[in-house]
């Protein structure tokens, strides 16, 4: 499962959106399944996506959390979908939740990420085969 913010400030398309596209795109084209919103979607407009997204989180191993800044990672709806998952990390220890940033510092994420074993600067994994 892929979270990161779609829109930026000014309700354009943000540059998290394009990372976690391509992200997407890299860990698709290697047969790995992912949720990505805009895509597993796709097909449910007009819909609440809600009950969606709440069963993705629960049935994901791994959730990739994308920023490009502190106020993307702590929005409204992109820190409700990690902090879901870090509850549920909680009871089953199989689950990881991995950190991908970009233009900021490890002391910038939310301190919920900051002792997570697995930390990604997303220039480094996007510019190499995963």
């Amino acid at each position: 499962m892929i979270c990161y913010k779609e829109t930026d400030e000014n309700g354009k398309r943000s540059a998290d959106a394009f990372l976690a596209e391509k992200l997407y795109s890299e860990l698709t084209q290697q047969n790995i399944k992912v949720f990505f919103a805009p895509v597993t979607l796709r097909d449910k407009l007009g819909t609440e996506f809600e009950p969606y997204i709440y069963s993705a989180i629960n049935s994901a191993q791994i959730m990739i959390c994308v920023g490009t800044s502190a106020e993307h990672f702590d929005s409204v709806w992109v820190r409700n979908e990690w902090s879901r998952f870090i509850e549920l990390m909680k009871k089953d220890k199989s689950k990881i939740l991995i950190p991908c940033y970009e233009n900021m510092s490890v002391s910038q994420l939310p301190i919920e990420f900051r002792d997570f074993r697995h930390r990604i600067y997303l220039k480094q994994m996007l510019s190499r085969t995963l």
